[in-house]
């Protein structure tokens, strides 16, 4: 992951990590556990029951244990996916309350939920559908060709062929079905945007008669939303189509060498059907890998999206050894401040216990003076005291709580009236 987000090989994660590990080579062995038994039966042409019912038993218990193998890998790999993106939804909204005010302005709200839902979705499929799978699927293919490779070692090499080509044009797709996810994810984030700004302000779109205009621009943006998708789809088919294709020419490359070994004498009936069940078993993990393939890109263009919120300057940053806040009238100072486009060179000072009226045409700075009490916003240059004391020295969470506020600008919360009076 990006050295902006949280390690993903850390603390519990790397018991999950272990025991995914353990899955795999347990899959692998039941697979051989297989593929040695079909070969006994055919090879050695065990015809009484007596001599059958041990082998399926064991055929029986093998299928049962690689079945629940596969749904302990799931909820594994699920359990290590929320795992992380417990600590990265928190790193976000962390960050979230250290950005000035006029850094969200400039975001639009859909935008911003986005980071929070539909780029930790794409690192959630990677993580426990993509890396999980590698992981696990990666082993077993590998053993498995180790196993087909016991057996018999040209029925290893024309599958392991098989297996690079696809390999190969798989990661040649990369770059295309890369681009496509962007795009998707670009217009995504538009209609999320465009949709949410209605929301807010729908009594603007109704009262000034707008509603079938905003519903043009709603319908122009689900059209470019459409054809992305269908683009990213169409790419996402060539990698999955490029996996498919690969498990039935590798089942197909086992089944004509083998074929031939046999017509030459160099092999056995046994030997084709016991390989034949491992380039069976290859097929699940096969498909996985080529499904990972397709969540890596998703993930790799979240991960760019978080990252870059991640990397916003927090130019709210908490005093490293805050100063108490002691008793005082409250007298407030402006010595010097300025904020660019709306202060310059600003001082003034409250009285004690007096009422001061702050007056000004729209645009003047009279909203700024106030988020810059709460330290909402940081002045460019000068620095603001309350009762003597810079506030900067001063830790969050005393001055917001020294200092109230009520505002328009301040809407309510989903929660009852009296709960918003609270917070």
């Amino acid at each position: 992951m990006s050295r902006l987000l949280p390690p993903l090989f850390a603390g519990a994660r790397r018991g999950l990590f272990a025991v995914l590990v353990l899955n795999g080579l347990a899959q692998v062995a039941l697979a051989l556990g297989v593929a040695m038994a079909a070969q006994q039966v055919i090879d050695r042409g065990l015809t009484s029951p007596a001599q059958l019912w041990p082998i399926a038993l064991a055929l029986l218990i093998a299928a049962a244990g690689i079945a629940w193998l596969r749904r302990r890998e799931v909820i594994d790999a699920e359990a290590l996916a929320q795992t992380y993106l417990y600590d990265v939804r928190l790193g976000l909204f962390d960050r979230l309350g250290t950005l000035p005010m006029r850094a969200m302005q400039r975001r639009s709200r859909g935008a911003t939920a986005l980071r929070f839902v539909g780029d930790l979705n794409a690192l959630r499929l990677w993580i426990s559908l993509g890396i999980a799978r590698l992981l696990v699927g990666g082993l077993v293919v590998l053993l498995s060709l180790a196993v087909l490779a016991f057996i018999e070692p040209m029925l290893a090499a024309a599958a392991g062929v098989v297996l690079t080509l696809g390999t190969a044009v798989t990661l040649m797709l990369g770059e295309r079905l890369r681009n496509a996810a962007r795009e998707s994810r670009r217009r995504t984030a538009h209609l999320a945007a465009n949709v949410n700004d209605k929301i807010a302000q729908v009594q603007v779109m109704q009262a000034f008669g707008r509603v079938g205009g905003e519903q043009k621009r709603l319908a122009k943006q689900c059209r470019r939303l459409r054809d992305a998708s269908v683009a990213r789809a169409r790419s996402r088919s060539l990698t999955r189509a490029t996996a498919e294709g690969t498990v039935v020419l590798a089942s197909a490359a086992v089944l004509v060498v083998g074929a031939w070994l046999i017509g030459s004498g160099a092999g056995t009936v046994g030997t084709l059907v016991a390989a034949l069940s491992v380039a069976g078993i290859l097929a699940s993990p096969l498909r996985d890998l080529g499904r990972a393939f397709e969540y890596r890109q998703g993930a790799t263009v979240s991960k760019q999206k978080l990252s870059e919120f991640l990397a916003e300057p927090a130019r709210i940053i908490d005093a490293r050894e805050p100063k108490a806040l002691a008793e005082g009238p409250g007298t407030v100072r402006f010595d010097g401040v300025s904020v660019r486009g709306a202060l310059d060179g600003f001082s003034a000072r409250s009285d004690d216990a007096r009422r001061v009226a702050i007056v000004g045409p729209n645009g003047a700075g009279k909203s700024t003076l106030l988020r810059l009490v709460l330290r909402l916003d940081e002045p460019s240059f000068g620095r603001i005291l309350l009762d003597g004391v810079d506030l900067r020295d001063l830790s969050l969470d005393d001055l917001r709580a020294a200092v109230g506020i009520v505002g328009p600008d301040f809407g309510l919360l989903r929660m009852s009236v009296l709960d918003n009076v609270r917070y």
